[in-house]
């Protein structure tokens, strides 16, 4: 019995050291990553460009950080538009026409990449009416003839 003992040691030790020698292989972790999202103004004026900050972090602070792309959809498939990771985990996304008045729900969604998997986070854009000005001119006799000329003028 004892025999067997030191017999089955023997072949698991040299399993180990077998092991040991096999080069190391990257593994795709997929660990889950935070999506965090700024907005350029937060309310926004009506037709007003916006800018959209998009930081994506890695799970563990000195882990490498996340690429890919990121992109951003209104409330449905209606894509706001998409952009590449910087070095730093962070990208831009410009929605030059603005949004429509009252609250957008944006939904901002990262692809992953290599080490990380998906992750998206979603944002209330809230958005103003533009301010008006009226003017109004009387021209011609007051007493005789009055006309009235009235132009409404969107902010910008």
């Amino acid at each position: 019995m004892l025999w067997l003992d030191s017999r089955f040691t023997a072949l698991m030790a040299a399993i180990l050291i077998s092991a040991a020698q096999l080069p190391l292989q990257a593994q795709s972790t997929n660990s889950a990553v935070t999506v965090s999202v700024t907005s350029s103004a937060n309310p926004a004026v009506y037709a007003a460009p916006l800018t959209f900050t998009v930081a994506v972090a890695q799970p563990v602070a000195g882990d490498p950080v996340p690429t890919g792309v990121v992109s951003a959809t209104l409330a449905g498939p209606d894509s706001l538009g998409s952009a590449t990771l910087d070095a730093a985990g962070r990208a831009v996304i410009v929605v030059p026409q603005g949004l429509g008045a009252g609250g957008n729900t944006i939904t901002f969604s990262y692809s992953g990449d290599a080490r990380y998997g998906q992750g998206q986070s979603t944002f209330t854009q809230f958005v103003t009416k533009a301010n008006t000005t009226t003017t109004a001119s009387v021209s011609g006799n007051v007493l005789t003839q009055l006309s009235a000329t009235v132009r409404i003028n969107e902010a910008s």
